[in-house]
């Protein structure tokens, strides 16, 4: 499955890519957006070219050998038996994160927050875009409970960001 991914501007001047062909480079970064967080791809022509290349008769095969012969790629089998697509340094050049999204407050604990610190910001005492601000920030290992939890105005918030009060 296609994920979003970056690339780096280094890549348009690497003394490896650089010289390459305009459809060598092409299907470089289709290869990064169609690999895994591994930076794995199943080596498998029709596939490649159906993402990279879905309503055209152009094919990647000669880009692929010549990643292959230049080690921007590596080409192999997997412990399955599957034909693979290694891209070489991968998690040198790719930030994979892979930590869920974290759960919201309940509702119920921002309404106490809210009540107990009279729906005012406790920083600027403006009473419009209230959120709720760790004390200990989540970054930092702060939990979501009433004792941790406080009223501050976006404003407020955004200024402190996750450094711990001391």
């Amino acid at each position: 499955m296609p994920r979003i991914r970056t690339v780096k501007p280094e890549m348009f001047s690497d003394e490896k890519l650089a010289p390459l062909a305009v459809i060598d480079r092409f299907v470089f970064v289709a290869l990064i957006s169609m690999a895994d967080d591994t930076g794995r791809i199943l080596d498998i022509l029709k596939v490649i070219d159906a993402y990279v290349f879905p309503m055209t008769s152009d094919s990647s095969e000669q880009a692929l050998e010549t990643l292959h012969r230049l080690g921007i790629i590596e080409r192999g089998l997997s412990s399955s038996g599957q034909r693979v697509i290694q891209i070489v340094n991968w998690l040198k050049h790719q930030r994979i994160d892979d930590r869920p999204p974290r759960p919201y407050i309940a509702s119920e604990l921002r309404a106490r927050i809210y009540e107990r610190d009279g729906y005012r910001c406790l920083t600027c005492g403006s009473i419009e875009r209230l959120s709720l601000d760790h004390i200990i920030p989540f970054s930092h290992g702060g939990q979501d409970t009433e004792e941790n939890l406080r009223t501050l105005c976006t404003p407020c918030n955004s200024r402190r960001g996750a450094r711990c009060e001391s």
